[in-house]
């Protein structure tokens, strides 16, 4: 169903977006070349996540996850990075499983999660992520993912930090308050994975992501988000929220840079 939005609202640095009469979201951006890329770069992107997985039984665990600390600490970063080329891009694939998958309840959750403030991601419910299947990359890279390619992003090269999880460090040989940043040497190589040698461990499988940081790379390069592509992603942050659908679009022209702070207001008060 096409959305009726009217008026025009100013957001922090003076970008103005306007909410036309009858905007169908998904003719305007479901069909993106840049959403359909990056889904096809997830799916290329796990089918070596899961030759990983056959692989090197040590990243069994994460296929388990007991805390989802990653998802609290690590990567969440990434759905608020500006540097991030295809952060509008992450953002509409979430919003879009929110929209057709999210239970009413799952979205009164989801607002009790962004008034609360928290650091954690916040569609990390009960230590489990309620968009896994369309998570942003960077949420996808951790934590066995090595990348040995220059890139203008906040990629490291030749560097991964281990364990990321606490859950893992007496495996790696470490206490569960270390983490060990490395520089591993390559001894062996299967297509998109490598073996290296650790310190206080054996060698061990990772991902070799330097493929896909150089696709990501190039392709970001030239990816410029526009006021429009800002617009109807607001527009679906309001669908997607349902009756939380203004808090979700606040949140969001927050977590965006459309604004320096917001005040989030508790259930059940009006958010207009």
């Amino acid at each position: 169903m096409p959305a009726k939005l009217r008026g025009q609202r100013v957001f922090g640095g003076g970008l103005k977006l306007s909410y036309c009469a009858e905007i169908c979201y998904d003719a305007c951006m479901g069909l993106d070349e840049n959403i359909l890329w990056l889904q096809d770069f997830h799916r290329r992107f796990e089918i070596d996540v899961k030759e990983l997985h056959r692989r090197e039984s040590i990243w069994a665990a994460c296929q388990k996850c007991p805390d989802g600390w990653c998802c609290g600490r690590n990567s969440y970063i990434s759905l608020k990075r500006r540097s991030n080329p295809f952060i509008v891009d992450d953002w509409y694939l979430m919003l879009e499983h929110v929209r057709t998958r999210f239970t009413p309840a799952e979205k009164k959750q989801l607002a009790k999660n962004v008034i609360s403030q928290r650091s954690a991601c916040i569609f990390l419910f009960q230590n489990r992520c309620r968009v896994y299947a369309s998570r942003p990359w960077g949420s996808r890279m951790h934590p066995y993912a090595i990348n040995f390619a220059e890139n203008i992003f906040a990629f490291p090269v030749g560097k991964i930090a281990l364990p990321t999880c606490p859950s893992l460090a007496t495996a790696f040989g470490l206490k569960t308050d270390e983490k060990l940043v490395q520089m591993p040497q390559v001894i062996d190589r299967a297509e998109a994975l490598v073996l290296v040698k650790l310190h206080k461990h054996k060698p061990i499988w990772l991902l070799d992501a330097s493929c896909y940081v150089q696709e990501y790379t190039e392709r970001g390069v030239g990816r410029k988000i526009t006021g429009v592509e800002l617009e109807q992603l607001l527009i679906l942050a309001r669908l997607a929220g349902g009756e939380y659908g203004e808090l979700l679009r606040l949140y969001l022209e927050v977590a965006l840079g459309l604004r320096a702070d917001a005040r989030l207001v508790p259930l059940g008060e009006p958010t207009g």
